[in-house]
């Protein structure tokens, strides 16, 4: 199990450097949707990107003194390069635009759930970071779900490993996406991958609203389960406002699997784990940001027949956020 928790986090790792330089339970209370906020707004913000600079290896050294007769230049020693190189690296691999931040979180149940269901509040800490190109978008985040727990305490008070990879490629120019998103949570006693591949769509308006519905097949790989668990859709939005002076952000992520496949909730006959063939899994947040390093937000996050468990829970969640 550890090995897998490893090698969760090596990807989760891997992934974040390329977007952000020297920048839970069954699924995270944090998720996505406040992160597709900041990836909008990047994008517009990218529609008329600055010219790109030069990564560090294609620029000329800067002279420290006087050069020797020995010394040669480097642009000597490599090719100049086309138009067309020179289109195709700052097209593709040159995001038009990228963003990151890390936040302290704190999730309290309400009582009714804690009875219901056993859960318990923790704190959880999340890196998040985005990229965007002309041929589409990168999102993730990672959660360090009770920081300075032990991998060996019984649940739920053990340490938690989640990440969500999220990639979207044009599917044309009409606001279609090919959508591939996974959920990772590991832990010493349980860990389980959510892969759900399928289409998205975005649109958005010049009030400052927009929303992104999607919907794909639900593979799953997990300690109890593995193989096709039916269909996942749902939606993100968000709408961006200001009080006088002050700039806030209305918002929402939700997510509806249903079809899921009978071993995966029912056991003998009787309901266990999720308890049904449907469920869904969510968030509404408002978001205040005083300052462009600052966000501060209320969510309050809500599920029924899932992460694990038949009844309906609720919670709210602070949260604190700095920005890159």
């Amino acid at each position: 199990m550890k090995s897998n928790i490893k090698t969760g986090i090596a990807g989760v790792v891997s992934s974040l450097s390329l977007l952000v330089s020297p920048i839970s339970l069954a699924e995270s209370p944090s998720e996505m949707y406040h992160a597709e906020l900041e990836m909008m707004k990047a994008m517009k913000a990218g529609q008329q990107p600055a010219t790109p600079q030069l990564p560090d290896a294609d620029k000329q050294p800067v002279a420290t003194g006087q050069a020797t007769a020995t010394e040669q230049p480097v642009a000597a020693e490599q090719p100049a390069a086309t138009e067309t190189e020179s289109k195709w690296d700052s097209s593709m691999f040159k995001p038009l635009y990228k963003w990151g931040n890390m936040s302290f979180n704190y999730l309290d149940w309400t009582s009714g759930t804690t009875d219901r269901s056993g859960k318990e509040d923790f704190i959880y800490l999340e890196l998040e970071g985005g990229a965007g190109w002309d041929w589409g978008e990168f999102y993730m985040f990672v959660d360090w779900e009770n920081p300075g727990e032990s991998w060996s305490e019984p649940s739920p008070d053990d340490v938690r490993i989640v990440a969500k990879p999220i990639l979207d490629i044009k599917l044309g120019d009409k606001g279609w996406y090919f959508h591939l998103q996974n959920y990772y949570l590991g832990s010493d006693s349980f860990y389980v991958n959510n892969l759900v591949p399928g289409i998205a769509y975005k649109f958005t308006t010049e009030n400052g609203f927009w929303i992104r519905p999607f919907i794909g097949g639900h593979y799953q790989n997990s300690t109890f389960y593995n193989g096709w668990n039916g269909w996942m859709a749902g939606w993100v939005f968000a709408y961006d406002f200001a009080i006088k002076e002050h700039k806030f952000t209305l918002s929402q992520w939700h997510e509806f699997e249903f079809d899921r496949d009978e071993e995966h909730y029912l056991f003998n006959g009787e309901p266990t784990g999720d308890g049904k063939s449907s469920g869904t899994n969510g968030a509404i947040a408002l978001w205040w940001h005083p300052h462009k390093k600052f966000t501060a937000g209320l969510q309050w996050r809500y599920a029924n027949h899932k992460l694990g468990s038949i009844s309906y829970q609720t919670g709210g969640i602070v949260t604190l956020k700095y920005n890159f």
